[in-house]
């Protein structure tokens, strides 16, 4: 805990902490302005789209919804419908000219409805199809129709709902077709998707946009290997968009529902080429919070090399100093004028310091020196009356050569103690002084303290003794 609140109050991290307080709002806001700036664009360009899908949708339900008008009241009105619900072989000639009645109408009405491409009648009961298609069809266009169409009645009949359109994918072809049931007579409508297609392609929806129509499952009617691959998925919201797609083919899917089928129209938008129709500005703003980021680093970077390594460096050897090593220094690296001139004063000043340091040191132990020979030249003064009074006890017995003998040994104790004041002694002299002091002692009667030297004085009288 200590070390993170240390670390907090430190210069570097308040440094950091201002620059990021700096920076990261503005940088935030760019972002976030650049973020809203895409999404403003891409809801725009979605909801343009939308809107002309819902609008293009609007017109296909109306006229499918006319084309389910025609084909209910001719179910319900047409008496000629009526004629082809009985076997044929009741009145072939009725049936025959109802057919031709049939045919030469639908022939003549198909042309109210350009967005068909046929109208057929199919009898369950005589196994024949009817159809109406326009001239400008290719005969091997119109069989493969009238093959799709048979299969259609003769196979699928019962599981169609016969209230809506459905989306077929033929052989040839993808289509839309609306089955109605009356009786034994089943008639109905049919469309190329690609017809439906063609307004769609006015939609400006980018060189590698596209716009497809889907069952009700937003499954592709055509070409859905190529939208799995590219992991497309074509559901769609009902009043947003969606974004599909894996990486670069990411798309902006929108579409719209049919009121009279089972199918939808969905548009599919590159979403790159979305953002690069950005208006300039937000172009300058995606640059500028680019550079901002490169530039916090970049200030980082020079701050540290600039301001942040000189300090830890001093830091250092702050507490280099505080551990007690006085022989630390700031290393001089290539810095600021202003570190240079604080570098040369912390280490002109440290070593000053240390010589202080040292001078003092000597100092006091000189003082020792001192102190100690104050001790020494100090004089016992019980010593000194003992001797005073053992010489006067002498006289007083007038043993005169004992009172000669005493009197030389104060003589030269006192000497040696007053003679020298170096650090250094004979070991003879000592050897001399200790002798004196003893024989003084033998005086004053302790006969236990009796030695003789003369053997080390001859061994040693040219050595020295420190005192």
């Amino acid at each position: 805990m200590r070390k993170i609140r240390t670390y907090v109050n430190s210069v570097r991290f308040k440094f950091f902490a201002a620059v990021l307080v700096i920076f990261v709002p503005l940088i935030t806001v760019l972002i976030i302005n650049n973020f809203y700036s895409g999404e403003v664009v891409r809801n725009q360009v979605a909801q343009s789209n939308k809107n002309l899908l819902s609008l293009y949708m609007g017109q296909i339900d109306q006229r499918l919804e006319e084309v389910d008008k025609y084909l209910s009241n001719a179910l319900e009105s047409d008496l000629n419908v009526l004629d082809m619900e009985f076997p044929k072989s009741r009145d072939e000639d009725r049936y025959n000219i109802a057919k031709l009645t049939l045919f030469n109408k639908m022939k003549d009405d198909i042309g109210y409805y350009p967005i068909l491409d046929a109208f057929f009648v199919y009898s369950a009961v005589n196994k024949d199809l009817l159809m109406s298609q326009p001239s400008t069809d290719s005969y091997e266009a119109r069989e493969n129709a009238r093959l799709e169409i048979q299969r259609i009645v003769e196979s699928d009949a019962d599981k169609i709902d016969y209230s809506r359109w459905h989306v077929r994918s033929g052989a040839n072809g993808d289509y839309l077709f609306h089955l109605m049931k009356s009786g034994n007579v089943y008639m109905g409508a049919w469309v190329g998707s690609d017809k439906l297609m063609v307004p769609l392609s006015l939609i400006d929806l980018g060189e590698s946009g596209a716009a497809v129509i889907t069952t009700s499952e937003n499954k592709p009617i055509s070409h859905g290997a190529l939208f799995e691959d590219k992991g497309i998925d074509l559901a769609f919201p009902e009043q947003s968009y969606a974004i599909s797609g894996k990486g670069k083919h990411a798309y902006l899917i929108m579409g719209e529902r049919s009121q009279r089928g089972n199918f939808n129209l969905v548009a599919l938008v590159p979403e790159n080429e979305i953002l690069q129709k950005l208006p300039y500005l937000q172009r300058i703003s995606s640059i500028i919070t680019i550079a901002a980021v490169l530039f916090l680093l970049l200030f980082l970077a020079m701050m540290r090399s600039i301001f942040l390594n000189p300090v830890k460096r001093i830091v250092i050897a702050m507490r280099k100093l505080r551990d007690g090593n006085w022989e630390s220094r700031i290393e001089q690296k290539p810095t600021s004028t202003e570190f240079q001139i604080v570098n040369e004063t912390f280490n002109r000043m440290i070593g000053e310091i240390h010589d202080l340091k040292i001078n003092v040191y000597e100092e006091k132990l000189n003082h020792q020196r001192a102190e100690l020979k104050h001790l020494q030249l100090q004089i016992n003064p019980h010593f000194f009356l003992n001797s005073l009074n053992i010489i006067y006890n002498l006289a007083t017995v007038k043993d005169f050569s004992l009172i000669q003998e005493m009197t030389k040994c104060l003589v030269s104790y006192f000497r040696f103690m007053f003679r020298s004041s170096s650090y250094f002694v004979p070991l003879g002299d000592e050897l001399s002084h200790t002798s004196n002091y003893l024989r003084i002692q033998q005086a004053c009667g302790s006969p236990t303290c009796f030695t003789t030297a003369s053997t080390c004085r001859k061994i040693c009288s040219r050595r020295r003794c420190r005192r």
